[in-house]
């Protein structure tokens, strides 16, 4: 007959008493394994520009979908225009990046890596009657020198800057022809509209009031839909004028956007 046997509380502490020493030692080999990986890495630094997104000015009820873009949609393009071979090459080259990775390191290598070290994220809040929106964006670059990382961070800034005001030209431009098209034909209806009611009240000088009272209705709003559209017409042309000052400014080497640093860890 087999006898059972529990183990109490005593023979559990007799039986960790006997290990602690064990116990002990591989506790403090795995904490300095762990401190001298982290020693031996290299610190990370990050360095962050914010470019904020220009919200649509003119009224979204006058502007064909067309010439409507969504600010993610905007960003990734771009992206896309700043982060090119060609330009990513010329900043490698510029600040000699990679170059403790040897010979061996290609072109393509490098462009993998560089891409792999920015990081362009949007930045949202919640906007009263549009909802969630996205108002600004930041563009990082991380290396293990942080004058690197803030030169090389305010390069790639002054290149999305510089892109984003060519993009709200182009934008500036396609709205400022649709609106001028959509004055010229308002305005044509409007002086039509004039000419049948002038015509209507010789004709008619004994007509209904009513009648009168229709035709005055649909003049007025006519003229309210036209001075809308010539508001943001002339709006769109004086946002125009100023991006085209801007970008040539920006070309001219006038945009030097500051770049906060900071560890990444």
């Amino acid at each position: 007959m087999k006898s059972e046997y529990e183990l109490s509380l005593k023979d559990y502490i007799a039986i960790i008493k006997d290990r602690a020493l064990l116990l002990g030692v591989s506790i403090v080999v795995v904490l300095a394994a762990t401190v001298g990986v982290a020693l031996s890495v290299p610190p990370i630094y990050q360095s962050t520009g914010t470019v904020l997104v220009e919200s649509q000015q003119i009224s979204p009820d006058l502007v064909s979908a067309g010439n409507n873009s969504f600010a993610d949609e905007r960003i990734e393009v771009i992206r896309q225009r700043v982060m090119t071979r060609e330009n990513l090459l010329r900043i490698i080259d510029k600040y000699n990046l990679f170059a403790d990775k040897g010979s061996r390191f290609s072109e393509t290598d490098k462009i993998e890596q560089m891409r792999n070290a920015i990081v362009v994220a949007t930045l949202s809040t919640f906007i009263k009657g549009r909802g969630e929106a996205t108002v600004a964006f930041t563009v990082s670059y991380e290396d293990k020198r942080p004058e690197v990382a803030k030169e090389v961070a305010d390069e790639l800034v002054t290149l999305f800057l510089n892109e984003n005001i060519k993009q709200r030209t182009e934008r500036a431009t396609e709205t400022t022809e649709f609106l001028s098209q959509e004055a010229n034909k308002l305005g044509a209806e409007l002086a039509d509209l004039e000419n049948q009611l002038a015509d209507f009240k010789q004709a008619h000088a004994n007509a209904l009031p009513e009648n009168q009272q229709l035709r005055m209705s649909m003049l007025s709003r006519s003229e309210l839909e036209f001075r809308e559209v010539d508001r943001d017409y002339k709006s769109a042309q004086e946002e125009l004028r100023y991006l085209e000052l801007e970008l040539s400014a920006a070309n001219a080497g006038a945009s030097t956007p500051a770049a906060n640093g900071r560890a990444a860890g």
